[in-house]
């Protein structure tokens, strides 16, 4: 081949390469980056966990207070899985499925109300279905049963296609004389729109005390936890093993893809083994359930710890996350539900990393505080802690000696003292000792003007005693 022919047919070689290379591109035959795949897989072991199922709806009034027992229950019995059907009948809301209807009308008459692992307990006598007061002691007596089935749950999640697979197994750990079956929960966190299908109706908005008193009647764009979007084997499940033996094995593939108008985040998803009886409802008990969430979307890095502190001390609680651009809220637990904390004369840096809590009273006893973090869709709730207050009569007495706010402070504190204090001296000194102001008490409420004090954490007690000073934060605004 002479040298002119060569370039003539590398010439036509280089147009045909690039012709296909086009159509390659148009046909879209490959992509230019790879599928992101995510999985995920864990196993009850031995372990009992328990499935609490709520009927609920936005347009019942009465569904906040059963969404209250539901985050107690959550909160307070780890081994206890939630989800919650938004009812297909007449409280039909824009989260109902059809599959809950079969449910709902199989075991319950109300809303809220619930089942427990869909068995009969002493609680509840012969029914299944059980109010809300019922349910903590139902689920109690059934953790303390042994596990009969153990799960294993792997999930594959592909991001490309929003794709999932899941491989749900199961190992008996006894011998059965029954049809066994599985199923799959698609359950969404966090869902809140706007609208007559997601506002709340609130029975409670009137009622002073309640923790939603006040909160609107509808309560507009509620949060909505634990929602059921989907049964992937209906209301039942699928066979997965007949008559199995001890520590026989059997396991069923499910997949799914996930709609665009829910975010990946915040899915979960729940696996169950449960009998099946053709005829008898109450032999549709679950045997064992698991639950786990699709994406890792775990922001936190260390989580806070409980803290023990004395009456009219200070404490703090830190939450570490992984990521400088999170956002956080502190919220704390007074015996009902969690609410979120504003920055007062008792708290500081309720948005930030480290949560202050001054002034401690005996009704912060036992408190339990956590933190919500956020970053894009992204969201996660630490572990609970604890506040524990140690007392004596000495340190109450020293304690109501003074009330001091705002704190922080950043120029005028105010402090409030009983009637025979007044005429007293006060001292103000830092936290080496040293003392920065004094002066005398002349009225029940004083001012002090601490704005040339440098910012950070100060003292303040009567002069001359052993009463137990009062820690405030200076911080300039």
């Amino acid at each position: 081949m002479t040298i002119c022919e060569f370039h003539l047919a590398t010439k036509k070689n280089y147009k045909q390469m690039k012709q296909a290379l086009l159509l390659f591109l148009l046909l879209g035959i490959t992509k230019l980056h790879p599928q992101q795949l995510i999985s995920t897989e864990l196993s009850t072991g031995n372990k009992k966990n328990v499935l609490l199922e709520v009927s609920t709806s936005a347009l019942v009034q009465y569904s906040p207070e059963g969404d209250l027992f539901a985050q107690n229950i959550k909160d307070s019995i780890p081994n206890c899985i939630v989800v919650k059907h938004h009812c297909f009948n007449f409280f039909k809301d824009s989260m109902s499925i059809p599959q809950s209807k079969l449910w709902f009308s199989s075991y319950l008459t109300g809303i809220p109300s619930a089942t427990v692992d869909r068995s009969i307990t002493s609680i509840g006598g012969s029914s299944i279905g059980l109010g809300r007061d019922n349910w903590q002691e139902a689920i109690n007596e059934r953790l303390a049963m042994t596990a009969r089935y153990q799960l294993n749950m792997k999930i594959n999640y592909n991001s490309d296609n929003r794709k999932i697979v899941v491989k749900l197994k199961g190992k008996a750990l006894e011998n059965f004389v029954d049809y066994i079956i599985f199923n799959l929960y698609v359950v969404e966190d966090s869902v809140h729109h706007s609208g007559p299908g997601y506002d709340q109706l609130n029975n409670y908005n009137n009622t002073p005390g309640h923790p939603f008193y006040g909160k609107g009647d509808p309560i507009k764009n509620y949060m909505h936890m634990d929602v059921v979007r989907d049964m992937l084997k209906g209301p039942w499940g699928d066979f997965g093993a007949t008559n199995p033996s001890l520590n026989q094995e059997d396991s069923l593939v499910f997949s799914f893809t996930v709609p665009l108008q829910i975010n990946i985040h915040n899915l979960r998803i729940v696996g169950t083994v449960a009998i099946w009886d053709f005829y008898e409802l109450g032999n549709r008990e679950i045997l064992n359930c698991i639950d786990s969430k699709i994406a890792n979307c775990s922001l936190i890095k260390t989580n806070p710890t409980d803290q023990t502190a004395t009456l009219g001390a200070q404490t703090q609680f830190i939450v570490e996350a992984i990521d400088s651009h999170v956002t956080y809220q502190w919220q704390v637990d007074e015996g009902t539900a969690y609410k979120n904390l504003i920055n007062d004369s008792q708290y500081f840096g309720v948005t930030n990393d480290t949560l202050i809590v001054s002034n401690l009273l005996e009704s912060n006893n036992n408190q339990k505080f956590r933190c919500c973090l956020s970053l894009d869709q992204c969201n996660d709730i630490s572990t609970i802690a604890l506040l524990h207050i140690t007392s004596t009569s000495k340190v109450q007495k020293d304690y109501e000696k003074f009330h001091i706010y705002p704190n922080p402070v950043s120029t005028i504190l105010s402090i409030q003292i009983p009637f025979e204090y007044i005429g007293t001296n006060y001292i103000i000194t830092d936290i080496s000792g040293k003392m920065m102001l004094h002066g005398k008490l002349m009225y029940s409420t004083n001012q002090i003007e601490i704005k040339e004090l440098a910012d950070g954490f100060y003292f303040i007690k009567h002069a001359n005693s052993n009463d137990q000073p009062v820690k405030f934060l200076k911080k300039s605004k």
